[in-house]
């Protein structure tokens, strides 16, 4: 199996987004770690280098490319959206944390 599929235009804007933090090195890090380079899992994406021999990215989104087994199809897919379930979590702890925003003068 080959597979490919992208995460949210939303990626693209990196710390600047309504996360407030780099979704970048989230899967950065996931991406170092033994598993995922034991699946050759690659991260694509416009604001970052890849390979020569790597696909080139489908899009301006972040991007994943794998070649694997059937079996292993949902095992990597597990993994990548674990990176994406804890990401989710502290960019929630990190907007709850933060006081309300301010109305602007004159707002109802």
């Amino acid at each position: 199996v080959t597979a490919t599929w992208s995460e949210s235009e939303r990626f693209l804007q990196r710390a600047e987004s309504v996360y407030g933090k780099d979704p970048h090195v989230a899967f950065e890090a996931f991406l170092s770690s033994p598993e995922a380079k034991a699946h050759g899992i690659i991260m694509l994406s416009e604001l970052s280098q890849w390979d020569s021999w790597a696909p080139k990215p489908a899009g301006k989104q972040l991007h994943f490319s794998v070649e694997c087994e059937t079996e292993e199809f949902e095992e990597v897919r597990a993994a990548l959206g674990n990176v994406l379930e804890a990401f989710h979590e502290k960019a929630t702890q990190r907007l709850r944390s933060l006081p309300p925003p301010r109305k602007a003068p004159g707002a109802p």
